[in-house]
Order: structure tokens, then C-alpha cells, then sequence
């Protein structure tokens, strides 16, 4: 995939879960590479899933244990995650488990994760009941779950590295839920919502999910930076031209991306072009790359590689005037870390979440005016937001306030989350409670 060579990945992927057929998480490969591919539609994306979802569930039974149907009491929130630690995932959770109203809520923690870190020990101490799940089969974990009585189980992991999807095929808690840590639907009907919100997905979510789409009101996501250095001054100043970005992973670049980018340097004949991620260290990765270039007619003298990171990684972004967004799987992080340090991203809103978490910021923070619908907008909307100095200046300065005030807003947030949860509960419980 960080070649480029989407086709033959998904290929490898397949084949790696056909010859090991009860290894969930070469599926779970399949799938996520599939999610990602620009040469697969997102209609056959949601049917693989589906398929999956479908198989895995014809041979798992469920283990739903009859539960407290009180509503007046605080609900046992189950947390599952492979990424309880420094990751960037975490720059996502933080916020609500810091902000969770305790008194209405308890929290346990099921963390899949090998290295524990600083991040793990403070989010540990977020939850009111820890435990460590890499041990535990996948019968074992649905039984703790069980004991532990917890009446939401939330996934924040998806088909990513590491997941406990099949725990969920078990149903081990009453209501469960997935959200933030994929863009795609799980393929699982026994998981009963999917968060996400109305730019993510503005059509018909039915076709779209196994699970019941819930559109939050102030978006999916919110975001938390971490030891993050103050904005930096427009690297214009001192450069004497633009210097547009990117510091996506490799994997996200796809040859449409490659062509828009060119398109905006032929708009842009003073510009130039830089593509810094700490995988380009590789001599063969950079190799590829040139080539890649090359084949969409670059510039190639217009364009520079970086890699080695600052010590305080969000300062890279000091180097950027604009930083150029990928599709059809957009940016998540790296849309966040980017506008938090005043460096705008257009976007294109694609036709699937993963292509529009980029947008559902834009929108959600004020700035809707940086969300393009075609390509050929989205070349236009860099062009001129780059001609337009004042503007770059202006947006600098006025993004991360108006972060803070809306996708950085955790009190906020938590409140959405919350108050959907205790839905889900009464929703649950009005169906499983036999009038007299």
C-alpha cells in the first residue's frame, strides 16, 4: 500500500484470510485494505463487511446475560481498545473519558494494549475498573465482560490493528456500540449503533451500515492536542513563496491525490511542495514516491522530502503555509494536528465517512468555506486560498480559538455521548420490559 500498489495489497490481504480461515484478524486486514483502496467502491467496501459480519455471526453464539433493566441508576460503560496509549486515537478518547459525568456513569476499561506507556497509566486512572485483555480468548473476554455487568460495550477500534470484533459477534453486554477508531461499518448487526454525524454521512445511512447510524450534533470526534507548541508565523515570510504540505502516511496517497497536487502546482508556479513523514527516511519509500511524481508530470525541482521529526512533533507544521489533503480515505489526526497549529487543509467531501472527517471539522468548526465537492473545486479553493495572503494570515490565527470553542470543546462532547447512551439504555430496556 505505501507503494501504491493498492490492487495487489487487497490481493495479499485476501489471500492471507483464505488460507486462514479462523484468523478474525486477517479479515479484519482484508477489510481494513479494502477500506482504504481507491480501486474499490465504497458500495462493495459496505458488502464485504456485510459479508464478513454475516459469516462471523452464523457461527458465534450470543451470550447476552439477562440484566439490571433500572434506568435510575448509573450504567456501566464498557471501553474496548487495542490503543490505550500513546496513539493517536487517543488524542480522540481522551477528552471524553476525562470529561464523563461519574456520578451517572462507571467506566470499564479493556485494554488490548502490549506497551503500556505514560498515556496508559493516566487513562487508567480515567476508568473506575481496568483490565488487560491480550491474555483473555475471545470466550474468556465475553465472559469477564459478562461478570463485569456492563450494560454498553463501546469498540473504538473497528477492523484497525489488534481489535476484538468477534467478541462483539458474542453480544456479552445488552447495548453495544462502535465509534471513532474506524470510518466504515464493523459489518456486525449485534452491534447496534455506529456514532458518527451528518457530514460523515450525509445520505441514506441504512445502506451504508450494519449497525443504526446515530448522527451527533456536534460531530463524531473531539479532539485533544497534547504538548502542543504555540503557532508559529507563516513560513512564507521568511521562504519567499508557499510551501504546501503533506504528512500523511504513504498509504493515503493516492494517485488522484498525486494528480490534484500537480494540478495545484501548475496553478501555483511559485510554490512549492513538501512531503515529510518519518516512513520517507527509507531509501526505497522515497524511491517510489519520485516515481509515483514523476508518472503524474511533477515538477520534480519543486519538490522536497522530509523526515526527521522535530522534538515536539507538532512543530513540523511550522514549515507549512497549506497543508494538501488525501482522498478517497481523508485525513483524521493529521487534519486535527494541522489546523491546530493554524495551517489550513482544504478538503473534498467524498462519498463515505473516511473521505469526510476532514470536512465534518471544517464544518463543525467554523470553517465550511475550506470544503470542496469536486476535484476540480478543491484545485481551485487551494489556488486561491494560496494567492491570498491576508486570508492565510487570518486563518492562522483564528483556528485554533475557534478549535477550542467547538471539535476541542470535551465537556461538550461528552454531554452528546452521554446523552445518546442513556437513549440507547431506555430504548433497550422499554423493549425488554413485559407490561402487566
Amino acid at each position: 500500500m505505501q507503494i501504491g500498489a493498492w490492487e495487489e495489497s487487497v490481493e495479499a490481504y485476501r489471500l492471507a484470510s483464505l488460507l486462514d480461515p479462523d484468523n478474525a484478524r486477517r479479515a479484519s486486514g482484508w477489510l481494513y485494505a479494502a477500506s482504504l483502496s481507491p480501486t474499490i467502491s465504497f458500495e462493495d467496501v459496505v458488502r464485504l463487511h456485510r459479508e464478513w459480519g454475516r459469516k462471523i455471526e452464523a457461527s458465534t453464539p450470543v451470550e447476552t446475560l439477562q440484566p439490571d433493566l433500572s434506568v435510575d441508576r448509573a450504567l456501566r460503560i464498557g471501553y474496548v481498545s487495542p490503543d490505550l496509549r500513546g496513539h493517536a486515537t487517543m488524542q480522540f478518547l481522551y477528552p471524553l473519558l476525562k470529561a464523563h459525568d461519574r456520578s451517572a456513569f462507571q467506566l470499564v476499561m479493556y485494554s488490548e494494549t502490549v506497551q503500556e506507556d505514560e498515556t496508559t497509566n493516566v487513562v487508567r486512572i480515567l476508568g473506575d475498573e481496568w483490565c488487560c485483555t491480550k491474555a483473555l480468548s475471545n470466550e474468556q473476554l465475553a465472559a469477564q465482560i459478562q461478570a463485569d455487568r456492563v450494560d454498553i460495550l463501546i469498540d473504538v477500534a473497528g477492523h484497525t490493528a489488534d481489535n476484538r470484533l468477534p467478541v462483539f459477534a458474542r453480544k456479552p453486554a445488552p447495548v453495544q456500540v462502535s465509534f471513532l477508531g474506524y470510518p466504515t461499518t464493523t459489518g456486525l448487526s449485534r452491534i447496534d449503533y455506529f456514532l458518527t454525524d451528518v457530514i460523515r454521512e450525509p445520505g441514506d445511512t441504512k445502506s451504508h451500515f450494519s449497525e443504526q447510524a446515530v448522527l451527533l450534533p456536534h460531530g463524531a470526534c473531539c479532539f485533544h492536542a497534547i504538548d502542543a507548541p504555540d503557532v508559529a508565523p507563516p513560513p512564507r515570510l521568511t521562504n519567499g513563496h508557499i510551501t504546501l504540505g503533506s504528512t500523511h502516511r504513504p498509504e493515503k496517497i493516492s494517485t488522484e491525490s498525486l494528480n490534484a497536487w500537480v494540478q495545484i502546482l501548475a496553478e501555483l508556479p511559485n510554490a512549492r511542495l513538501l512531503i515529510f513523514r518519518d516512513s520517507l527516511k527509507s531509501d526505497s519509500l522515497r524511491m517510489g514516491m519520485t516515481r509515483r511524481l514523476q508518472n503524474a508530470g511533477a515538477d520534480l525541482s519543486r519538490i522536497d522530502f522530509g523526515w526527521d521529526l522535530p522534538q515536539a512533533h507538532l512543530d513540523v507544521y511550522s514549515r507549512f503555509d497549506i497543508l494538501l489533503n488525501v482522498f478517497p480515505w481523508g485525513s483524521g489526526t493529521v487534519a486535527y494536528d494541522a489546523m491546530w497549529m493554524g495551517v489550513p487543509i482544504p478538503t473534498i467531501a467524498g462519498d463515505r465517512g473516511g473521505c469526510r472527517a476532514t470536512a465534518s471539522m471544517m464544518y463543525n468548526s467554523g470553517f465550511p468555506e475550506l470544503i470542496a465537492d469536486t476535484i476540480t473545486d478543491y484545485v481551485a479553493l487551494v489556488t486561491n486560498l494560496a494567492s491570498d495572503h491576508d486570508r492565510l494570515d487570518s486563518l492562522r490565527q483564528e483556528i485554533r480559538p475557534a478549535m477550542s470553542n467547538t471539535v476541542c470543546d470535551g465537556a461538550r462532547f461528552a454531554q452528546d455521548i452521554e446523552r445518546m447512551l442513556k437513549q440507547f439504555w431506555k430504548t433497550y430496556v422499554e423493549s425488554h420490559t413485559t407490561l402487566p
